[in-house]
């Protein structure tokens, strides 16, 4: 994780670099974290930029803002991608959701989370093996293609899934649980 923060340092510091003396830098967040929060704002403050929050607070994007450059994470937020795109700012996006966008990109190593997820529960022992996902995404989907790879080169079957809609139904997923060969571990 520390390296990963170091990166991230890196990265930002290589494209906001060039900015003028207070670089004025917005982020936007598709999917709040707090630890992600108070890493850009640690940033901020040592690299001295005026970061601009307040869409934390409306959920609505400024219109009238201006600025140097954009931290952002973007999902499936179709206005938060227009709006990132349309400023033709530096950018760099703290997510794996859209790929399809040419950013700069920090983000998880979801292709190692699902490696290392197989590797723990086979320390355990564990020879049976579940998925759970409550909404499908580009992150998800990464981790699972992993864990589902992993699990096949060690020679086991693919992992029991559960996700979707169905999630929300806890009597469908208690029956879920039941069938699962026990003991199971759940990648979640």
């Amino acid at each position: 994780m520390a390296e990963n923060k170091h990166t991230a340092y890196f990265v930002f510091f290589c494209i906001f670099a060039q900015m003028s003396s207070i670089k004025k830098v917005l982020m936007l967040l598709g999917n709040y974290d707090p630890f992600t929060h108070r890493g850009i704002a640690r940033a901020a403050r040592n690299l001295g930029w005026h970061l601009n929050v307040s869409m934390l607070n409306s959920f609505q994007i400024p219109a009238q803002w201006s600025g140097d450059g954009i931290i952002c994470s973007l999902t499936d937020n179709t206005k938060l991608e227009r709006f990132v795109v349309k400023s033709g700012l530096p950018c760099v996006d703290l997510s794996a959701w859209r790929t399809d966008l040419n950013f700069p990109r920090v983000s998880a190593d979801n292709e190692g989370i699902g490696r290392l997820a197989v590797e723990h529960f086979c320390s355990f022992g564990h020879r049976s093996f579940g998925w759970f996902c409550h909404q499908p995404n580009p992150v998800a989907n990464a981790r699972l293609k992993s864990y589902t790879d992993e699990l096949g080169r060690r020679g086991f079957a693919s992992p029991a899934g559960f996700s979707g809609r169905e999630t929300q139904d806890s009597l469908t997923m208690k029956k879920w649980l039941s069938e699962l060969e026990k003991p199971a571990a759940l990648f979640a």
